[in-house]
């Protein structure tokens, strides 16, 4: 059990009736850290906003809230606002690493990348980095992401150090720890109804926020083809972003746009319910870290056909419980059409993802976070 728990993190917090609200995958996930230490200090951007269908309280009474400004470096007037921040950000990052007997970070991002240079003057603490983004070495990345990992994995300026990464990457450091995260508790071991692949109607889900870097776009003129082919098909897209706007014209410019389905930010169960409804998961993803996404939906048999991003194809066990694909519309309809003819092609896949993505349980991971501890 750690007695003094900080936790560093880049996602906005809000505030409701005295509770504590952030993005409900990473507030669950850091709940079961919060079950084994006796108290815990939080240093992360906030927001006045209320929470919405997407986020989540902190669980327990233990928790310690340090609100430090977000900073961003994308315009001459950001990085100048964000330059006059930064004393105060580092003052709260050091007080909070000096009264902790566990610094957690997580990275990447800007305030990661401040917290990775503050924890090289406590080379006595233990810590563990939450590395949520794509670790692969041979991928285009930022330099301030190139630069938080390079710090992170030298020995000599990061002591005590376990990073946990998705994937295997083959990384000489002793400080990388390939890991996984999960969603579900063993009480969702549902059997998933029989989905027929030459049904009358095929339904494709699409989950997450709807801007450029999730590819959201090509997910519907990948549907719009595969409805073109002469597939009978429905989409639902789950999620909100800045690209809404755009993807509802594109819906509404289709002769398909009846069958192309938003519904916002919904929560959790709701999620659970389409993902049984449905037969294929389009994920055009440029960049991830362990997309939850995919294992969520190899979990209620619903096959994913996604980009080679990250740890994504080893995910899917090199193709054979799911379709890697280039983010281009033909491909997607490609191997749609090939699968849509082939019952025991699909239904092996769906098996074999639910067989894989099963053994990823919440338990699990809290074991293995007990293990961290």
């Amino acid at each position: 059990m750690t007695n003094k728990f900080l936790i560093v993190s880049y996602a906005l917090h809000k505030s409701h009736n005295s509770k504590l609200y952030s993005y409900a995958p990473y507030v669950r996930e850091m709940n079961l850290w919060l079950d084994n230490v006796n108290s815990c200090r939080i240093i992360a951007p906030y927001t006045k906003l209320d929470p919405d269908p997407l986020e989540m309280e902190y669980a327990g009474s233990n928790v310690g809230y340090v609100p430090i400004p977000g900073i961003k470096f994308k315009s001459f007037g950001s990085i100048l606002t964000s330059l006059f921040k930064l004393p105060v950000i580092i003052f709260k990052l050091l007080q909070g690493m000096f009264w902790a007997d566990h610094i957690h970070l997580r990275c990447p991002g800007n305030i990661g990348l401040i917290a990775s240079f503050c924890q090289v003057f406590f080379p006595g603490k233990v810590k563990t980095v939450k590395y949520a983004n794509n670790w692969d070495p041979k991928s285009k990345q930022p330099i301030s992401y190139r630069l938080q990992k390079w710090v992170l994995k030298n020995e000599l300026l990061s002591k005590k150090m376990q990073i946990l990464v998705y994937g295997e990457w083959n990384e000489k450091s002793k400080n990388v720890l390939p890991f996984f995260t999960a969603s579900y508790t063993k009480d969702m071991y549902q059997v998933v109804p029989f989905k027929c692949i030459q049904d009358e109607v095929i339904n494709f889900i699409f989950v997450g926020t709807l801007t450029h870097n999730k590819r959201a776009m090509e997910c519907i003129d990948a549907f719009i083809k595969i409805r073109e082919s002469g597939i009978n098909a429905t989409i639902t897209l789950i999620g909100g972003g800045v690209q809404e706007d755009l993807l509802r014209e594109r819906a509404n410019q289709s002769k398909y746009s009846g069958s192309i389905i938003f519904t916002g930010k919904v929560s959790q169960s709701e999620v659970v319910e389409c993902f049984k409804k449905s037969h294929f998961l389009i994920f055009l993803s440029k960049s991830e870290g362990w997309p939850k996404v995919v294992a969520e939906s190899l979990w209620w048999g619903c096959i994913p056909i996604s980009t080679d991003v990250s740890c994504v194809n080893y995910m899917l066990g090199n193709g054979s419980r799911g379709f890697v694909v280039e983010p281009e519309p033909d491909e997607v309809v490609k191997v749609v059409v090939n699968c849509k003819n082939n019952q025991e092609l699909f239904q092996s896949m769906k098996e074999d993802g639910i067989n894989w993505a099963r053994e990823y349980t919440l338990e699990k991971f809290e074991s293995e976070i007990k293990q961290l501890l």
